[in-house]
């Protein structure tokens, strides 16, 4: 896998990934504690998706069949963090799940609904987890989440919010290609893995 799959910086919205990449290198890399970390990238994915910023196509693409298409921007070479494009059809979602370690989440167009999910057991039976509601939000164009590492503060499920196509930016603390998958009815996870479906 390439460091980068940025192979040419000619667009300002380019340039400004590569920008984006390069700070949250450097926070990954700093002394801060995880949850400074997060607010910091949190800020500067804030800065990043102004309203003039639009995704270059070739991470707007979309994966014919997907549940939703994962366009990976970045992946770094010690796997400290990945940096994806998720394009969403109308109302496509994920299933019930946690990214293992920490993400932040900026809508660039449409709208995202995140629901978010208590984990209610004492975390002893392995495989087995006992999850509930806790909140359910729209998430419009320029919103940006942060999420902390599990177990507690990243249980969720992501949806296209409308009809019209929408895109998001994920930062995940690790490679990207693993998620923890909940069934919240039967009260089981298990790890999966994730594929990016660019070239």
């Amino acid at each position: 896998m390439p460091e980068t799959l940025i192979q040419r910086v000619e667009t300002g919205a380019e340039r400004a990934l590569e920008e984006y990449v390069q700070t949250v290198r450097g926070h990954v890399e700093g002394p801060a504690p995880i949850e400074e970390t997060v607010e910091n990238i949190v800020q500067a994915q804030t800065e990043l998706i102004s309203p003039e910023f639009q995704m270059p196509d070739a991470y707007r693409r979309v994966k014919e069949g997907a549940p939703y298409t994962r366009n990976l921007v970045y992946q770094d070479p010690s796997n400290r963090f990945s940096v994806i494009s998720i394009c969403w059809g109308p109302f496509q979602e994920t299933s019930v799940h946690d990214h293992i370690h920490w993400c932040v989440v900026g809508v660039l167009e449409g709208a995202i609904h995140a629901i978010d999910y208590q984990r209610l057991d004492d975390e002893t039976e392995q495989g087995r987890a006992r999850l509930a509601i806790h909140k359910s939000t729209l998430h419009p164009a320029g919103s940006v989440i942060g999420l902390t590492p599990p177990p507690r503060t990243n249980i969720h499920k992501m949806s296209n919010g409308g009809h019209a196509q929408a895109i998001s930016l994920h930062t995940y603390g690790d490679a990207g290609t693993k998620a923890r998958v909940f069934a919240p009815v039967a009260g089981t996870f298990e790890i999966v893995d994730l594929e990016f479906h660019n070239p």
